[in-house]
């Protein structure tokens, strides 16, 4: 069993700090980096807390592997069980437990209930059902158990999956329906959810396919080529997707009883650096890695790699249409080019979280960073606070295990940031203070 220790030692000098413990405060392959000596975290990728608090998962890429994590004390401090209960994986390394579709596994998305925990992969998604009291995960059965291309590995079928690389997942409110977005199909996909046994279905034709490379059996959409993010809106009534390799993001309606996407029409449907394909052009936002939303839905930031930015967007809640903010204040880019208000320990810019005090985090990949942001009350840009880092930029506070890192999460109160650092191989605990 592996305890992740945080609270203790500040590693931040400016308010509001991001905090690592005297205890190290990670957990790596292998004990790089300064952490505690972990299993199956090659390539660590994608991290998660589920809804209510009790357990953290990590897709591991090169692993092919979920990691399964007990929060404990009031700093979320994480154990990490042996064997089986604490780690699966296609082939059933380092003590884990085997596991189907697990490949190349990235991102997680645990249902609203608590009962399913899904694991995009390079071919597919897994599908487990977990244990709410320990965490522990088992998945399902046969054809229940995964959904991929042609349906190898016992899995049901899907489409538009093959090779594809599964980037984002999400689960609607009501548990009803998952969303996928696979980056090198350009496709977001969409499922049915049985609700009793967590199994997944895609919807038929056209309304559980959406690709821009018109790829038969789906339908077509802008704005998706390498798509990588997928977030629902507060009221569920419209989707967005990141696309990296086509600087954009698509935004779609949905119909919250069907589930199924509908693109908007015109300049409304998607956003993009330069404003091709009929979208709205926008600044800063090449390679859009990830888009969150503010806690009342009326702001979307995004984190670009390519930029090293953060772009502010305005939400209209009526219709869903998304714009980036006029001047400085639709984004911070490291140096302050295109017009953005100059900002640090951005580079490749890959992940984004919003706390409930309205805080903003961006993972820096290349920075080997967290920065903090503050939203500006005037202007309704973002203000930077601070960063920590890992052999980051000097102006940033010093932790350990950040090299790479690919994806952050926060707790629900806000106490808590998690970072998943693909480089280092390695899950990292950082308190708020």
């Amino acid at each position: 069993m592996i305890f992740v220790p945080v609270a203790g030692v500040s590693c931040a000098a400016t308010a509001p700090a991001l905090l690592q413990s005297s205890g190290k405060g990670c957990l790596s392959e292998g004990g790089r980096q300064g952490c505690t000596p972990g299993r199956a975290l090659s390539s660590a990728s994608w991290i998660t807390i589920t809804p209510d608090g009790r357990n953290v998962y990590v897709g591991a890429e090169a692993s092919g592997a979920i990691n399964i994590y007990q929060r404990v004390g009031p700093f979320g401090g994480l154990i990490q069980p042996d064997g089986s209960a604490g780690c699966l994986s296609e082939s059933a390394l380092e003590g884990c437990g085997s596991a189907r579709a697990l490949t190349g596994a990235r991102p997680v998305a645990v249902s609203p209930d608590g009962r399913s925990v899904y694991v995009g992969a390079l071919n597919g998604v897994a599908v487990f059902l977990r244990d709410r009291g320990s965490g522990a995960l088992v998945q399902l059965p046969g054809p229940a158990g995964c959904v991929e291309n042609g349906a190898a590995e016992g899995c049901g079928a899907a489409r538009g999956f093959a090779k594809g690389s599964v980037r984002g997942l999400a689960v609607s409110a009501d548990g009803r329906f998952v969303y996928a977005a696979v980056r090198f199909t350009s496709v977001v996909a969409v499922f049915a959810r049985d609700p009793n046994s967590g199994a997944i279905s895609q919807l038929p034709g056209g309304a559980g396919c959406i690709s821009e490379t018109r790829r038969p059996g789906c339908a077509w959409g802008r704005g998706l080529h390498g798509s990588r993010d997928v977030v629902l809106s507060p009221d569920q009534r419209f989707v967005y997707i990141a696309s990296e390799d086509g600087n954009s993001v698509a935004v779609f309606a949905r119909n919250r009883r069907t589930g199924t996407l509908i693109q908007l029409r015109g300049r409304s449907g998607c956003l993009q650096q330069r404003g091709n394909d009929g979208c709205t052009p926008v600044r800063a936002f090449l390679s859009p890695h990830q888009l969150a939303l503010s806690r009342n839905g009326l702001d979307a930031y995004v984190a670009s790699d390519h930029s090293a930015a953060v772009d502010v967007l305005r939400r209209d809640p009526g219709n869903g249409t998304l714009h980036q903010l006029a001047g400085r204040a639709g984004c911070v880019e490291d140096g302050g080019g295109e017009g953005c208000t100059p900002g640090s320990a951005l580079g490749a810019a890959h992940s984004i979280a919003v706390a409930p005090s309205g805080l903003v985090y961006v993972a820096g990949n290349s920075a080997n960073s967290v920065a903090i942001f503050a939203v500006d009350s005037r202007t309704a840009g973002l203000r930077e606070r601070g960063c920590i880092a890992s052999r980051g930029p000097p102006e940033c506070a010093r932790a350990f295990g950040l090299m790479g890192v690919h994806s952050i999460t926060l707790s629900s109160d806000g106490r808590t940031l998690y970072a998943a650092s693909e480089r280092g191989d390695a899950i990292v605990v950082l308190t708020v203070g």
